[in-house]
């Protein structure tokens, strides 16, 4: 009879290991963040600079098409000579994250100037904005207006802070006029370069 025991129950223990299979691995996150992003690329406070240097960026997980700026196709820009161009992506976030393109103008001083886009379709139920919200960055809106924008296409103006950092212009804009929609939040540390950005609603 106790033969009889042992036999059963070694004919058991491979069902109990089926049925008992391990859960599932979440699918690993990225390690960053809109708000991470930014906050890396505005100025420490109380410290005074012609522009961030090049190296800014180099510690979020980008993949950097150049490791050093190359010339740039910005030129158009007051001052820009150079850029760096890469792609990440962010946690938008507990469960979800998208794919974003950076790009970083500046010049021998530095950098000028920085956006990050990505496509709207991916990110359908918030903006830029409110991510920056939730992680404490003070928005204050200066120009432009969501209920007046058009929805396939306008900007938004803000002045943003963040702890420890200098304020600085925020432009996020939309733009579906091409055969997909991407949203741009860039970063302006000159007065007068935020100033010309314009409104498309009146």
């Amino acid at each position: 009879m106790r033969r009889l025991v042992l036999i059963l129950a070694a004919a058991l223990v491979p069902a109990l290991l089926v049925a008992q299979k391990p859960p599932k691995a979440k699918t690993k996150l990225p390690s960053t963040t809109l708000p991470a992003i930014l906050g890396t690329f505005l100025a420490d406070s109380g410290v005074a600079t012609r522009g961030l240097p090049w190296t800014t960026g180099n510690t979020l997980p980008i993949k950097w098409k150049s490791a050093q700026p190359v010339p740039s196709q910005y030129t158009m820009y007051n001052g820009v000579t150079s850029e760096r161009t890469g792609t990440t992506r962010f946690a938008t976030s507990d469960t979800s994250s998208i794919e974003a393109y950076v790009t970083v103008l500046g010049n021998t001083d530095g950098v000028q100037r920085f956006w990050v886009q990505w496509d709207m379709n991916e990110f359908p139920s918030e903006r830029g904005d409110s991510l920056l919200l939730k992680a404490g960055f003070v928005l204050t809106p200066t120009k432009c207006s969501r209920a007046t924008e058009g929805y396939s296409y306008g900007n938004l103006l803000m002045v943003v802070k963040a702890p420890g950092k200098k304020a600085a212009g925020l432009q996020e804009g939309w733009n579906c006029a091409q055969n997909d929609c991407t949203v741009t939040v860039s970063l302006y540390y000159r007065k007068a370069d935020a100033e010309k950005i314009e409104c498309v609603g009146s």
